[in-house]
């Protein structure tokens, strides 16, 4: 996937050059290694003058922006989903509702919450679709469909989430639970997966 110099200088496709000369001085003062604190400041200081030479120069921008901005996917040989679960990018991007993925965790308890609080909280990463793009991992822009800048063309975000279990009678040290539409969200408007916790009494 192509870098996305928009995003890295903080800009519309559409902005005029001195916005992007204004941004640029911006953030290369703010990301320059002599006197960022930021993390990764050298690495963010490299991009941003990599995406200046290139959208600073109307040549090299025209260029950029045909490899970028893509007229059609029907033209497009895969239309990609990014699966968090096995950090690797589905080569099928859903076309009808599909449910999602299963959410799996666990939880450590102890006996006295069990018989007295009945419920526990659970912090887990829920994979929610992008708002901006509704999953889809683009948008609309001048007539072009170009990669999402928010969720860079992923479809989809992770999200730390608290979620409430209501616990079982627990007959074992270790028992799994599996709680349905409660875990990460659907594809294409598929409802959301079920969510299988390992509960571990202390």
């Amino acid at each position: 996937m192509n870098k996305n110099y928009y995003k890295i200088l903080e800009i519309s496709s559409n902005a005029e050059i001195e916005e992007v000369k204004e941004n640029f001085r911006r953030l290369a003062k703010k990301y320059h290694p002599d006197i960022s604190k930021e993390k990764n400041a050298e690495n963010k200081f490299r991009e941003i003058i990599e995406a200046y030479e290139i959208l600073s120069n109307p040549k090299t921008k025209q260029e950029y922006d045909e490899s970028f901005f893509v007229p059609s996917f029907d033209k497009v040989k895969y239309d990609y989903f990014f699966d968090f679960n096995n950090k690797t990018w589905l080569k099928k991007r859903f076309k009808k509702p599909k449910k999602g993925p299963l959410l799996v965790g666990k939880v450590v308890l102890k006996a006295a919450d069990v018989i007295n609080v009945g419920k526990a909280n659970v912090t887990l990463l829920v994979e929610e679709n992008c708002k901006s793009c509704q999953g889809t991992g683009y948008y609309v822009e001048n007539g072009f469909e170009c990669f999402c800048t928010t969720c860079g063309g992923f479809g989809r975000y992770e999200e730390s989430k608290t979620i409430v279990v209501y616990l079982p009678s627990l007959s074992k040290p270790k028992q799994k639970v599996t709680i349905h539409r409660v875990g990460h969200a659907g594809y294409a408007g598929g409802e959301r997966g079920d969510m299988r916790l390992k509960l571990i009494l202390s």
